[in-house]
């Protein structure tokens, strides 16, 4: 009740009962009041009231006398517990007025009959030009009676009501009928009644808003519907306003829809349907989707009324939602249904075939939501994966249908069920139907714990090595990345770089970056890069030959110190190979690596190298065996030699 009279108040309706009746009188007098103290100190010109300054008036200015008078009935009216002021204006008059020409009487009697119709004065004074006529109002509120507030309130309704040259009269009266009705003032009850039912907008307003107040809301609606129809600005905002049920806006609605005892009106029709349905009332949202359609048009807007509708049950409203959606392909408005049929019907599996089909038209609020609901549910996950294993017409059928059975197996707590998807999931990687690209992908998403899926670098070596047996250069890239990075597998960079080579050998860019930024990086061995090398020379273990990279990772673990690199080397240089030409010099000197590291085997070459080379290089092999390996005879004989090649080239000069 409280929530209603605030809404009533905040509306701006019963103005008069904000105030009472004693208050509107307490502040006529007081002005009055106020402005004789101004008269009396305003000495030399004529009063406001256009009275001349006689000697008497003007002495007046100098004496108290009647000052204080004022100021004594002032503070009477000002008081918190000012009694009613009439009583107040009665006790003044008989104690303080005995001249009945005073000015302070004057200026109060002049007030009371610019509101007589508040003080109860009779219609037909309407001067107070002569003294004789002061003393007769004088009486008139000497004589009065001290009514209840409500047998006052309809006493001056009365007043106003039969004194037709009040403008708008009827409404003044009204208002006082409205405070004396709050009373239970019975006769201003059947005077608003009369008022009323001969169409008074105002006196039909007023009772509205009574019936209101005592919770008799059918009664309320319809005198203020009455009045709303004459435009009664007040009657409109508290119908707008006032707080009603579910039920009163739907009988509102109805009535001016149907023409009930009403003109028609579909605009305020809809209005009130709007604050049922705002109330979550299924019958308004339906009706409104059906306005919408009948008089807008607009079957988008009604969609959205039937959804009110739909949310509480009502199949009706669901199959037209379902008409609309496919009658404007509107995947937007398929995806509500959607929604709709999982929150409300229930329906678990037409819910996300629904999103399914969407997310295939690359709606990304279907797409966001088929995830979230596939990690929220591993049930739901499990009826989408079957959705998409079993529709080919969709790219990467079979790709989504293992992303989805891999979040089952990660939401399964049921050991026997999560083990029953897992076979499900193998069953369809290890299919010949599954192309290439789909197992990388997969692989990816295992092993960069992406799609929602959990890491999971054995289904990513899985998938990886799956799509290699069908040819993927991806496939063999990531396997590199796996064997480099000891992700799920001990670090292997000979393994890692054969992967890399297969990759790059389908063309897959990338992988030759990493091959040669292996090459020249300190994570890799010396004696890795010496059996990197052999695989490019044999074109072994899948490698293809490549005399060119065996020559450069046999170059960089010579450097590093591997000995069998260095004599490898030696061979090469010593033969002419696809690529790269004969120099016996340089297999000279990779020779004389390999044995300055200790490979007895290098001597052999070098020897037979001995006799084609220069006294430099004969000269070099003389200290080897002196420093290294500490053979005199060896160390002389090629001294000998190198001594016996620079005399010969000499005698030639």
């Amino acid at each position: 009740m409280q929530d209603r009279n605030k809404t009533l108040e905040s509306i701006g309706l019963q103005e008069k009962s904000k105030s009472s009746i004693h208050n509107q009188q307490q502040e006529i007098l007081l002005v009055a009041i106020n402005n004789y103290l101004r008269w009396r100190h305003n000495k030399s010109v004529p009063d406001d009231r256009g009275y001349t300054v006689k000697a008497f008036t003007w002495l007046r200015h100098y004496t108290a006398f009647g000052e204080n008078r004022a100021i004594n009935l002032k503070n009477a009216l000002s008081s918190l517990r000012m009694p009613n002021p009439i009583q107040l204006l009665q006790n003044h008059f008989k104690k303080h007025s005995k001249i009945n020409n005073h000015s302070l009487d004057t200026y109060l009697l002049e007030s009371i009959l610019k509101n007589k119709h508040l003080f109860l004065i009779p219609s037909q004074f309407n001067s107070l030009n002569t003294i004789s006529l002061r003393i007769e109002v004088r009486k008139i509120i000497l004589k009065q009676k001290i009514h209840a507030p409500a047998e006052y309130a309809y006493m001056i309704a009365i007043s106003y009501h039969n004194d037709t040259s009040v403008k708008d009269h009827l409404q003044k009266a009204c208002d006082y009928y409205a405070l004396a009705v709050r009373h239970d003032h019975v006769a201003s009850r059947e005077a608003l009644n009369i008022l009323a039912t001969a169409g008074n907008s105002e006196a039909q307003y007023v009772l509205g808003v009574e019936y209101y107040r005592k919770n008799e809301f059918n009664e309320a609606i319809n005198w203020c519907m009455h009045a709303a129809e004459q435009g009664n600005p007040k009657a409109i905002a508290y119908l707008l306003e006032a707080k009603l049920s579910v039920e009163h806006y739907l009988m509102i609605a109805r009535k001016y829809e149907q023409g009930d005892g009403f003109k028609k009106n579909i605009i305020s029709a809809i209005t009130f349907y709007e604050k049922a349905s705002a109330l979550n009332s299924k019958d308004a949202a339906f009706r409104l989707g059906q306005l919408s359609q009948e008089c807008d048009k607009n079957d988008q807007k009604a969609f959205y009324y039937y959804l009110i509708a739909a949310k509480q049950k009502d199949e009706t409203a669901l199959e037209i939602m379902i008409k609309i959606a496919e009658h404007y392909n509107d995947d937007k408005l398929r995806f509500v249904l959607a929604q709709l049929y999982l929150d409300v019907f229930g329906d678990h599996s037409f819910a996300l075939a629904y999103f399914k089909k969407l997310a295939d038209r690359q709606c990304k609020d279907a797409i966001n939501q088929l995830n979230a609901l596939s990690k929220k549910n591993p049930k739901y996950a499990y009826i989408i994966a079957k959705l998409y294993e079993d529709d080919p017409g969709v790219d990467h059928h079979l790709q989504k249908a293992c992303v989805y059975y891999s979040l089952k197996v990660q939401g399964e707590l049921d050991v026997s069920v999560k083990e029953s998807t897992k076979k499900q999931l193998n069953n369809i990687l290890n299919s010949e139907q599954i192309t290439a690209k789909e197992l990388t992908n997969m692989g990816k998403m295992y092993h960069e714990a992406s799609g929602g899926i959990t890491k999971d670098y054995a289904m990513a070596k899985q998938c990886f090595e799956k799509a290699c047996e069908k040819g993927c250069e991806m496939a063999h890239y990531n396997l590199g990345l796996m064997y480099q990075r000891a992700h799920g597998v001990e670090k292997n960079i000979i393994t890692a770089i054969r992967y890399y080579q297969l990759a790059d050998n389908k063309g897959y860019g990338l992988a030759k970056k990493l091959i040669d930024d292996l090459l020249n990086s300190n994570e890799i061995r010396p004696n890795e890069l010496n059996i990197i090398a052999s695989m490019y020379y044999s074109g072994s273990d899948g490698m293809p030959k490549n005399y060119s990279r065996a020559l450069m990772f046999y170059q960089r673990a010579s450097h590093l110190g591997d000995k069998s690199a260095a004599l490898c080397l030696g061979q090469i240089y010593q033969i002419e190979h696809d690529g790269i030409q004969k120099n016996i010099n340089l297999a000279f000197q990779a020779y004389l690596q390999a044995a300055k590291l200790g490979d007895h085997e290098a001597l052999i070459p070098l020897e037979r190298l001995g006799d084609e080379l220069s006294a430099e290089n004969q000269l070099a092999l003389s200290q080897l065996y002196g420093s290294f390996f500490k053979n005199k005879e060896k160390e002389n004989y090629w001294q000998m030699k190198a001594t016996e090649v620079t005399r010969f080239k000499t005698k030639i000069k």
